[in-house]
């Protein structure tokens, strides 16, 4: 018999199941390729950056201004609080010479009051207990006056009306405009709830008060601001730190030679 004849055939079932761990494992190698695309095109992405989302930036922080420190840093005033009426002021309620303004947070020279005059004569005639300042609107400018007021007496909700009233003119001197943003700036700057500010302005809380004294200034004459009645007697128009002195001097002498008392002892 050649060899031909006595070589054993080949096993059919040894090429089969060689063919089928072949086949196998490619289909293994495949499915891992496929499953590691669709894993990598599925996989979770990485959070975006907070400061990129929409939330982030509609709870990012208002316009804040560039304040000089003694806006920001004054230490709350035992002698601001407001009148027996509700009204802002300065000062002590027993003080013999009562100064009322009213004014506007546009008003260029109810801003140099504001910032001029008021620091000029605090410590020597209003902390002193002779003067004190009451603060009301007389909304001449327009819209945004009308809400800066009103976002003043909000900030005295948290105490802070006369830091927000400086703070506003503040804004105006530096030429930023008196926009809801450059508010919510200023109470973050002087430490204020800046939420609670947005919340009261927006329900327009003190819309009515404003335009109450609006319409008194004009029941009266006032053409203007900033209009004062000091101890009743009506003045107008900007006057210079040195007039008030002098108009105080007066008043102080006029009491000196009536007899009558020159105010209280100085506040503590």
């Amino acid at each position: 018999m050649s060899d031909r004849r006595r070589a054993a055939p080949s096993n059919p079932r040894t090429v089969e199941v060689g063919g089928f761990a072949v086949a196998f494992a490619l289909v293994l190698v495949v499915g891992g390729v496929v499953l590691a695309g669709l894993w990598w095109r599925l996989r979770p992405s990485a959070p975006p950056s907070t400061a990129d989302t929409p939330s982030a930036l509609a709870s990012a922080p208002a316009v804040a201004p560039t304040l000089p420190a003694a806006a920001r840093d004054v230490v709350h005033d035992p002698l601001t609080g407001v009148t027996a009426q509700g009204e802002p002021q300065l000062g002590l309620s027993s003080a013999p010479v009562e100064v009322i303004e009213y004014g506007d947070f546009q008003c260029p020279n109810c801003r140099q009051f504001a910032l001029n005059v008021l620091p000029a004569i605090k410590d020597e005639w209003v902390r002193t207990g002779f003067v004190r300042i009451v603060y009301r609107d007389f909304i001449v400018f327009g819209a945004d006056s009308l809400r800066a007021a009103e976002a003043a007496h909000c900030a005295g909700e948290q105490g802070h009306f006369w830091r927000f009233h400086d703070g506003l003119f503040e804004l105006r001197r530096a030429g930023d405009p008196l926009d809801i943003a450059h508010m919510l700036g200023l109470a973050t700057a002087i430490g204020m709830d800046a939420g609670a500010l947005s919340a009261c302005v927006d329900a327009h809380r003190y819309k009515a008060e404003v335009e109450a004294t609006t319409q008194s200034a004009k029941d009266q004459g006032f053409e203007g601001t900033p209009t004062y009645l000091i101890n009743g007697r009506k003045v107008a128009g900007a006057i210079p730190p040195e007039q008030w002195t002098e108009l105080f001097s007066l008043y102080q002498q006029d009491f000196a030679k009536a007899g009558s008392p020159s105010g209280p002892s100085p506040a503590p």
